[in-house]
């Protein structure tokens, strides 16, 4: 019997599955005469990097989230945000930041690289369920509710949509479903619209790229 856990498991498998086909069938040339085999697919970077990401998935499904709650207090959620905003100005920073295809938002440490923006895409979403986990009763007021939790993901999406408009854009919308679900009032929601429709076409406006 199924349950609605290994229905999850199973939705998420088969988006991963999906996702892996879809980004090497991408990588592929039109009218390509040497096509990729079998071997290359399973032993490809996209699918040893899928099969990381749901291994993760099924160990983070596994942890007490009771027992991680107990010890996420308040200065270790003001340590991660601290770290992230951090993350995040570093990439302006020269000889740090690492400019690829007209965008700035990689950070490079010798051999190392990496997206601040990838890392604070799960760091704000961890953020908001701490948030609205301590503060379920506080949700429905603006001032002692939600302000701190929007204020903090605005700020957060503006730096990351400098970068990277295209993941500021998918974790506003995560973040504000998320205080949405948890019982902020639907107009604290709708508030924040006209800010971020205009944030939006700024940044798209600015970058010739993206449009």
């Amino acid at each position: 019997m199924i349950r609605a856990g290994h229905g999850l498991i199973l939705a998420v498998l088969a988006l991963l599955v999906f996702g892996v086909v879809m980004v090497t069938s991408a990588g592929l040339t039109v009218g390509q005469e040497t096509p990729l085999t079998i071997k290359q697919i399973v032993l490809g970077r996209t699918t040893i990097l899928a099969l990381v990401a749901f291994t993760a998935m099924l160990i983070a499904a596994a942890l007490p989230l009771k027992s991680i709650q107990r010890h996420m207090g308040k200065r270790s959620i003001l340590v991660l945000v601290t770290f992230i905003f951090a993350l995040l100005l570093l990439v302006f920073v020269p000889g740090l930041g690492r400019t690829v295809n007209g965008a700035r938002r990689w950070i490079e440490l010798g051999p190392v690289g990496f997206q601040p923006s990838e890392v604070a895409k799960w760091a704000l979403i961890i953020f908001i369920a701490w948030f609205a986990a301590r503060n379920l009763s506080q949700l429905s007021r603006f001032t002692s509710g939600s302000l701190l939790p929007m204020a903090v993901l605005a700020l957060a999406c503006g730096l990351i949509a400098l970068e990277d408009l295209g993941t500021a854009v998918l974790i506003g919308v995560t973040a504000l479903i998320m205080l949405l679900i948890a019982g902020a009032p639907w107009k604290h929601i709708l508030a924040v619209g006209p800010i971020a429709i205009v944030g939006f076409f700024a940044a798209l406006i600015a970058s010739p790229y993206r449009i």
